[in-house]
């Protein structure tokens, strides 16, 4: 049986150059890889050994696959993983610290004073000069170049075949390390919102990739909890400083399909990305649109906060599938010409036809309190509180308001000085427009009975 590696690379096919592979990017610190491979069989029995492998390989997930599979049958497959360690060329670092592994399982640690192909001179910590010979030698490495040891993983598989030839295949496997998440940039100006939408792709892998087909998953797959003993196997890669790398090609863009409870995103150029990288790719044409600003109070908080809101709608300049995702919002000066960051969110998953909502933080020149005005208990059972918002507008223009109030148990509200709204059956909203630089008082009467 003879023993070949199995070829990965391009493959021209009717003229035309394929991809290298495919990568589905999943939330969750997840990849599907489909790499195209050749497999090369010179014998009817052969062994092919592929090791251009991640770190994180889920190894209950290979699949090797061929549009030629009649010619050929997988008998064995099988993975393995072996460590690697780190060798340095000794009679280049005279005068510098070493630590030596024999054979026999001895460690020999001190300074190198000589070295030549066959033997090594070391001064050792109790002061000895010792001569080891190369071949006694397992492994060693210097101080200042000591590195973490690492595994090399490989897939071995057992080829029958009665037709001896080069075939193309697909080796499909998960793997920790690929991840994906969506990055919302928002400007805030005058005349509405300017939003651009880019999905950030990180390889953590430990494996480098170079011209594939990207696609994105919208929703999180279930994975039993093997993925966890995953993610600490390819834990080194993880622990590597991330570059960074914007694509901000307008023309460049995903196609949107949506299947089950998920949806896919196919990148429309081949995107290459080194182990230890993460890019962001537009994920959507920028959008532009005139959203709804309001500002929440909770009865007995301190604070406000703006909520900024729109139907996802093509009519309001959406209507697009939102993946969740992280917001930055920013705010553009009224002359149009400073930018200043205003904010930071997190956006829910958002369907066509719903509310997308997120929110930059609290405004500076809304104040409001919450006052208790007088409470007693007619029983055990029961309480009556007469209560009292104040919502102050320091700025120069009007603002839209919204109150929220939380009332538990059977409830009624009576006396009220200005309508409101059920959202819930323990929630009221009081919804009002309050005047530039003026203040808004409202005030009830609750009945609560537990």
């Amino acid at each position: 049986m003879k023993i070949l590696l199995a070829v990965w690379g391009l493959l021209f096919l009717a003229g035309d150059l394929q991809a290298s592979g495919r990568i589905v990017f999943y939330h969750g610190n997840i990849g599907m890889v489909t790499e195209n491979i050749v497999i090369n069989l010179e014998d009817e029995s052969t062994r092919v050994i592929y090791d251009k492998l991640p770190n994180g390989i889920d190894d209950n997930s290979i699949l090797l696959l061929s549009s030629y599979a009649d010619q050929f049958t997988v008998d064995r497959q099988r993975y393995s993983t072996k460590i690697a360690r780190w060798q340095v060329n000794i009679p280049n670092h005279i005068g510098e610290q070493i630590e030596i592994v024999l054979r026999d399982g001895d460690v020999i640690t001190g300074e190198i004073f000589y070295g030549d192909n066959n033997v090594y001179g070391i001064h050792d910590t109790r002061g000895k000069s010792v001569i080891i010979n190369r071949g006694d030698v397992s492994h060693y490495s210097l101080e200042r170049l000591k590195k973490p040891e690492q595994t090399r993983s490989f897939i071995e598989w057992a080829i029958e075949t009665n037709n001896p030839d080069q075939y193309p295949a697909e080796l499909n496997y998960l793997t920790s390390g690929l991840s994906w998440e969506t990055l919302y940039k928002a400007v805030w100006q005058e005349d509405g919102i300017m939003l651009d939408i880019f999905a950030k792709i990180t390889n953590q892998s430990g494996k480098s990739y170079e011209k594939y087909d990207i696609s994105l998953i919208a929703g999180e797959p279930s994975k039993i909890q093997q993925q966890r003993r995953m993610a600490v196997r390819g834990g080194v890669a993880a622990e590597r400083r991330v570059r960074s790398e914007i694509a901000f090609d307008s023309a460049a863009g995903f196609e949107v399909a949506g299947f089950d409870e998920f949806y896919l995103f196919d990148f429309s150029d081949r995107v290459s990305i080194s182990s230890g990288d993460n890019k962001q790719l537009r994920l959507y044409p920028r959008k532009t649109f005139r959203p709804q600003v309001f500002y929440d109070y909770i009865t007995g908080e301190d604070n406000l906060t703006t909520r900024i809101e729109i139907d996802n709608k093509t009519e309001e300049g959406l209507g697009i599938v939102l993946p969740e995702g992280s917001i930055q919002i920013y705010r553009r000066t009224e002359q149009g010409e400073q930018l200043t960051f205003v904010g930071e969110d997190r956006i829910n998953a958002t369907p066509k036809k719903h509310k997308l909502r997120f929110s930059p933080g609290r405004p500076f020149d809304l104040t409001a309190k919450t006052v208790t005005l007088s409470q007693r208990r007619p029983s055990q059972r029961e309480t009556v509180r007469q209560m009292q918002v104040e919502v102050k507008n320091h700025s120069k223009d009007n603002k839209d308001i919204r109150v929220y109030h939380s009332l538990a148990g059977e409830w009624t509200v009576s006396g009220n000085s200005h309508d409101y709204d059920k959202v819930d059956a323990a929630t009221i909203v009081f919804s009002y427009q309050i005047a530039a630089e003026a203040t808004l008082t409202i005030s009830w009467k609750e009945r609560v009975s537990r």
